[in-house]
């Protein structure tokens, strides 16, 4: 589920233990329906692609450096937000990246040197049919074991087969 915060209800800032964006250690909560170009007033952003997908461009890095953006997708019907840089400037070094997975989160960093918005964390869900079956495969695998431990353990007379004679 990832890490849970509180939110102050009258202005939708979430509180954490940093003080990346202000003296008073907030990060500002927006939700987005519809392509955004980022500001320096949007920290956490949230982007509802339910409707449809969203592109979220960020602002030039250079003038940007060490800026930091946690981009979210809480869409629910699988469509994309896509992350692009201005101008020439990269993300992760390529010309996009994409946010596919409902919840599926990224944090991104300014590097001005490079003109790249560089990834500092990122949660991916993991989809919970995915792990059942895994589940599932173990626990086969498991049983198998024991069978076949089973059927080890109730071998007495074993061939030589080092050419060693067995005692």
């Amino acid at each position: 589920m990832g890490d849970t915060f509180p939110v102050n209800p009258e202005d939708g800032r979430i509180f954490v233990k940093t003080d990346e964006t202000g003296t008073d250690g907030t990060w500002i909560v927006t939700t987005i329906t519809e392509d955004t170009t980022l500001t320096s007033a949007n920290t956490y952003i949230e982007c509802d692609t339910t409707l449809q997908a969203i592109t979220v461009t960020f602002p030039d890095v250079a003038s940007n450096p060490g800026r930091r953006y946690i981009v979210k997708n809480i869409g629910t019907t699988g469509n994309a937000v896509t992350v692009v840089g201005t101008g020439t400037d990269t993300v992760e070094r390529s010309a996009t990246a994409e946010l596919a997975a409902q919840d599926e989160s990224v944090g991104f960093i300014g590097v001005s040197v490079r003109s790249n918005w560089s990834v500092f964390m990122a949660y991916q869900p993991f989809p919970i049919d995915t792990l059942r079956a895994i589940l599932d495969m173990i626990r086969v695998s498991t049983v198998e074991l024991q069978k076949l431990t089973v059927q080890a353990a109730a071998i007495t007379d074993l061939p030589d087969v080092t050419g060693n004679e067995l005692e």
